[in-house]
């Protein structure tokens, strides 16, 4: 029946997948020993701006260190930062993607131009770490933004201990690295979702207020998050008691937002929120609705 068995060719190959299979087995696995590339990809040359400099609070700094003695595991990935979440899962670690900063491969046509992939990168970094800064120093209490860090100034950090995807160890001196501390924050619809399902009316309404606030006090501060997909991104979330923006990338001073009719535009960007709520608890779009009039008339 299975005469192919006494084909010295069948043996051969059966004695190779054999001890290939054995191999498999006997050898453990290195590629998840291997460093984790985004350990590599967190380090990027010292950078300089005067804009940067800042003074650093003593008691800020202390509470960082208390903050970075436990391990960041890796969570995952944005556009233009790796994130590490903490053990207690109050805190994200973020480090500047630097490999969307470098300078691509170019083809010999795009050297005759180098210098223009060369200067939408270096300006790519500046209007990112410019971003960095302001939620730190002008509205720290609407990012959740504890300590921003981009290797201006020689001031002692301490150690990071980072945990990537496949449960490798790695110490990172802070000094060597740039990076953004803060709070971490409950994404919105899920959290009123919760609300909702705990028949918590009222806290879903105050967790809209929140939302609404965030802008307000953002608008009349003259700073302005350029994200035009604010709730589809995910880019804003709640803390104990207010709402912040989660991603800090892509803020800038703008003066044109202490006007109400561009505050009233930018409102615009909550859309895809009401249509939701809308969808799934009209009574929620409703008041969503009254607020956002209430909010306009305090502008």
């Amino acid at each position: 029946m299975f005469r192919f068995l006494d084909k010295p060719w069948f043996c051969i190959l059966l004695a190779f997948f054999l001890a290939f299979v054995s191999f498999k087995l006997i050898k453990p696995s290195t590629r998840r020993h291997e460093p984790s590339k985004v350990f590599q990809d967190i380090y990027g040359k010292k950078t300089y701006d005067v804009h940067w400099n800042h003074t650093y609070d003593p008691l800020a700094l202390s509470k960082v260190y208390e903050i970075t003695k436990q391990p960041f595991f890796y969570y995952g990935k944005g556009k233009q930062c790796y994130v590490f979440l903490s053990q207690d899962g109050t805190y994200v670690l973020k480090f500047i993607m630097h490999k969307r900063l470098r300078p691509k491969e170019l083809t010999i046509l795009e050297k005759l131009s180098m210098k223009k992939p060369k200067l939408e990168k270096k300006k790519r970094q500046k209007e990112l770490f410019q971003s960095f800064i302001i939620s730190y120093e002008d509205i720290p209490l609407h990012t959740g933004t504890e300590m921003v860090y981009l290797k201006q100034q020689q001031v002692p950090m301490g150690m990071f201990t980072l945990v990537d995807e496949r449960g490798n160890f790695c110490q990172v001196n802070a000094e060597d690295v740039e990076f953004v501390l803060q709070k971490r924050a409950l994404l919105v619809k899920p959290e009123i979702i919760r609300l909702m399902y705990e028949k918590n009316i009222n806290g879903a309404k105050r967790r809209i207020d929140q939302v609404f606030q965030l802008l307000l006090d953002c608008a009349k501060d003259g700073v302005q998050d350029t994200d035009s997909g604010l709730i589809r991104n995910d880019n804003i979330g709640f803390l104990k008691d207010r709402a912040i923006y989660i991603d800090t990338g892509k803020l800038v001073h703008s003066k044109k937002m202490t006007k109400k009719q561009n505050f009233e535009k930018d409102l615009k960007r909550l859309k895809p929120l009401q249509m939701w709520l809308k969808k799934y608890y009209p009574e929620l779009s409703e008041y969503y609705e009254i607020k956002k009039e209430e909010v306009l008339n305090s502008f």
